[in-house]
């Protein structure tokens, strides 16, 4: 009779110790993949240079201010 206890207690013990490793694994590879899966492009992460040249038919003139030197000081 109390060996059948000490086994049943030991069955509860590893079946408990597979769920929580089954749990922190899960919450692992949550934290590893889920994160780049809901990322989302964000376009001022990537530096976006200006249009310097377009081919026209049309002579035209334009005006432009190249502002993708950061936002550093000017004296």
């Amino acid at each position: 009779m109390e060996d059948q206890k000490q086994q049943d207690k030991f069955k509860f013990f590893i079946k408990t110790g597979i769920v929580v490793l089954s749990f922190l694994v899960l919450i692992a590879l949550g934290i590893r993949y889920i994160p780049s899966a809901l990322s989302v492009t964000n376009s001022a992460s990537t530096r976006q240079l200006p249009i310097y040249c377009v081919d026209e038919k049309e002579n035209k003139v334009a005006l432009s201010f190249d502002a993708a030197w950061g936002n550093a000081r000017l004296r």
